[in-house]
């Protein structure tokens, strides 16, 4: 499995949470949400042979209907036309509820079908990508229908157990690996606000060990800023050192992460040894050089701010 995709596509999701978070990205549907995402893709990916399907026909027989949200195939140096099945769900309460109880259900089932199409050969990789503006789907209490559909934070479907089946969803697929539910946000406070489920994947493997970490977006953003003192070091050694507090909400140790100055944005490797495990060290040679040089003085005081675990954004 590419790993190197993984975190290409984390860098999509995270740069959507980021937009919709800041007010800069309005997702009105299911099907903006799949387009958006897809448009991305195909940016992200524009070094690498890629062909994208809308409602690709992947199911015989198989509830939910025959269609998955999107089919991407990519050739890259480690993978020939490797195979991506994504699906999408976008509660949005609007003026009245999304009807929680069925799209409760229609989440879980789509986990069930990307499995299925994992341990059925038809794809290498399955996704699946969820945001919702509704706290019915964060929170757990009892439910009375479809009391075994769960998606609310930190609900688990463990691996070897059979998926939740009913008369509506009838297959009974086992689980092929754990699975949990992670949101960014524990509650809402409105219909404005939207929180994101960590993604959740399907291969061949297993389940995908990301490196994504769920930062709580009920925290505080005065306690997402940090600074940096700009040293005579900065200026020739091609890193910057983040401090322990702020280390301690970012990615882990290998994961990609995005750094940002106005219209600059540089794409670095999490490093969490060269200064021991509680700290970060960003490295990007030249380009970080060019960075502090064209833009900062000697002994300067910047903002580092933690928008997620993987976006960061530097402020005078």
């Amino acid at each position: 499995m590419d790993l190197q995709i993984v975190e290409k596509i984390e860098i999509i999701w995270n740069d959507i949470q980021l937009k919709v978070d800041q007010g800069e990205l309005t997702i009105s549907s299911e099907k903006t949400f799949v387009f958006y995402f897809a448009w991305n893709f195909n940016k992200l990916f524009e070094n690498e042979e890629i062909k994208i399907d809308f409602e690709k026909d992947l199911f015989e027989t198989f509830t939910d209907g025959k269609y998955i949200d999107l089919l991407i195939k990519v050739n890259t140096k480690e993978n020939t036309d490797f195979r991506i099945g994504l699906e999408f769900k976008f509660p949005n309460k609007k003026k009245n509820s999304s009807g929680h109880t069925q799209v409760r259900q229609k989440i879980v089932n789509d986990l069930k079908r990307l499995d299925y199409l994992v341990q059925s050969n038809q794809i290498d990789l399955g996704i699946f990508l969820c945001a919702t503006n509704e706290n019915s789907f964060l929170i757990n209490k009892v439910r009375r229908t479809a009391p075994d559909f769960l998606v609310h934070h930190e609900a688990e479907y463990l691996k070897s157990n059979f998926y939740p089946f009913n008369d509506s969803h009838q297959e009974q697929i086992k689980i092929s690996s754990d699975i949990k539910f992670e949101w960014s946000a524990k509650r809402i406070n409105s219909d404005l606000e939207f929180s994101f489920l960590k993604p959740i994947y399907f291969s061949a493997n297993g389940s995908v060990a990301t490196k994504t970490k769920v930062v709580d977006n009920n925290i505080p953003n005065e306690n997402k800023i940090f600074s940096i003192k700009i040293i005579k070091t900065y200026f020739n050694s091609g890193f910057i050192n983040i401090n322990k507090k702020a280390s301690k909400i970012l990615g882990d140790r290998g994961s990609t992460l995005t750094l940002e100055y106005k219209d600059i944005q540089l794409q670095i490797p999490i490093n969490r040894t060269s200064i021991g495990l509680d700290s970060v060290r960003l490295y990007k040679g030249q380009e970080m050089i060019d960075l502090i040089t064209e833009n900062f003085e000697l002994n300067e005081e910047i903002k580092f701010q933690v928008i997620n675990p993987l976006f960061v954004r530097l402020e005078k």
